[in-house]
């Protein structure tokens, strides 16, 4: 029974990592169900079993790999460096597909809930790298705060700066960096009483 359990979970695993992969490198529209099926190496029966719909396949990649990039980006609060390094290196896996995911917004189910949880993970992130200048929760200002600092490391800065500008890597993460550096030097002179 549990090596049927094992097997199961192993084909599952492949499933997703194969949907994981194509969703990567090709519009979503463009991935087929068949697509995914053989590069997992799986019947389509089997992934059709296993998952459904393609809108289904996708939600559970979300959750799946959801955690695994919001733990690539973990840094200490208040290490902007590390923090920074390691969001830039996720964008640069994953910005394109987030990118082209924006596309969908509105049009595919899943595809608004996979950008909903990413959304609430960047927040997370947000709140835990930047807490030692964000005021208490619930207090004045700490929205406009936390929205600052979002914008300032979403993908689309990203897209802007290495796709559309077709800045290198390192000179899109000093911008980034900048960017930071602008709310946190806001903060700083406000606390001086200097805005």
């Amino acid at each position: 029974m549990r090596a049927r359990k094992r097997a199961v979970d192993r084909t599952r695993e492949r499933i997703l990592e194969a949907m994981a992969q194509l969703w990567l490198t090709r519009p979503y529209d463009e991935v087929t169900l068949a697509d995914v099926a053989d590069l997992a190496g799986v019947s389509r029966q089997t992934l059709y079993r296993q998952f459904g719909t393609k809108d289904d396949l996708l939600v559970a990649t979300a959750e799946w790999k959801g955690p695994q990039g919001e733990a690539q980006t973990l840094a200490p609060p208040g290490d902007v460096d590390t923090a920074i390094a390691n969001l830039m290196a996720l964008y640069e896996t994953m910005g394109d597909a987030n990118v082209r995911a924006l596309e969908l917004e509105g049009r595919v189910d899943a595809m608004d809930h996979m950008l909903k949880r990413g959304r609430s993970a960047h927040r997370a992130w947000i709140e835990h790298v930047f807490d030692p200048w964000l005021p208490a929760p619930g207090t004045s200002g700490r929205e406009g705060l936390v929205m600052a600092f979002y914008a300032a490391t979403d993908v689309m800065q990203w897209k802007l700066l290495r796709r559309d500008f077709d800045l290198t890597a390192s000179d899109a993460q000093r911008v980034i960096r900048r960017l930071v550096d602008g709310v946190i030097c806001t903060i700083a002179h406000h606390e001086e009483g200097e805005v």
